[in-house]
């Protein structure tokens, strides 16, 4: 969803390049911005998967600064390292899923977050590297379907920025309005502000961490090296924050 961090943990994962060199050379290609944080942070992929779910669902995400978002600042080579041993890589994941509702009423709930996640080798989207963009769309019908494409730099951003304004001006002409196939429909829908998964983090006290997890009746790996702790079921992202790692990332099927 954002080409830039693409092609900062690309040059990361097959170059060992360190994450501040890899910034100054995307800075010189023109990959970021002057103020890189929208890319960085998260907040970039955030605002493109709330207007995807817009499309894809007809859900209007009315607070984007509720949904769970974590960038790339902390991701480092030792990630690389351990994720590449377990047959993964990493990338910045933009997903937004549409879920059953919890109780009886019609209220379906919206899955949409932003973070870096280990992503297994044999998955298409751990193939995309450098400055570049990939979409998974999937449906119960058709399956996963996967849209490629320059992702960063001058000329593919003013391409999309350039093509949006035409499309803009030609839905307003002819009165389409916004591109969706709800139309002006609103899905009546509860947004979810964390995320639960198999998760990964690496820590500077395995000890203390591995305790508060026990605590919470979190089960963990025991083989693993002092460093990093993986859950062996889905936790809370947020709850497993909150024992002070210095990286959390789900781990992907």
């Amino acid at each position: 969803m954002n080409g830039s961090t693409n092609y900062i943990l690309s040059r990361m994962e097959h170059e060992g390049v360190s994450y501040d060199e890899v910034i100054n050379d995307a800075r010189r290609l023109g990959y970021l911005e002057a103020d890189p944080s929208a890319d960085l942070e998260g907040y970039d992929a955030r605002s493109k998967i709330c207007i995807l779910a817009r499309i894809a669902f007809g859900v209007t995400v009315s607070d984007e600064s509720l949904l769970y978002t974590v960038g790339i600042t902390h991701v480092s080579s030792r990630d690389f390292q351990y994720a590449k041993g377990r047959g993964y890589t990493i990338k910045l994941i933009a997903k937004a899923q549409l879920l059953p509702g919890d109780g009886n009423d019609d209220c379906r709930r919206l899955e949409c977050w932003v973070t870096p996640a280990l992503v297994p080798l044999t998955n298409t989207m751990a193939t995309v590297s450098g400055p570049t963009n990939c979409v998974e769309v999937s449906t119960a019908r058709v399956g996963p379907q996967w849209y490629i494409g320059a992702g960063a730099g001058r000329y593919p951003t003013a391409n999309s920025v350039v093509s949006d304004v035409l499309e803009a001006v030609d839905n307003c002409n002819t009165g389409i309005g916004f591109p969706s196939p709800y139309g002006r429909r609103q899905l009546d829908c509860q947004v979810e502000e964390d995320v639960r998964a198999v998760a990964y983090a690496r820590v500077d006290n395995k000890e203390a961490v591995s305790k508060a997890l026990k605590e919470k009746g979190v089960e963990i790996e025991e083989d693993t090296p002092e460093d990093v702790i993986m859950t062996k079921g889905p936790v809370s992202l947020s709850q497993l924050r909150e024992t002070s790692p210095v990286i959390v990332m789900p781990v992907l099927d």
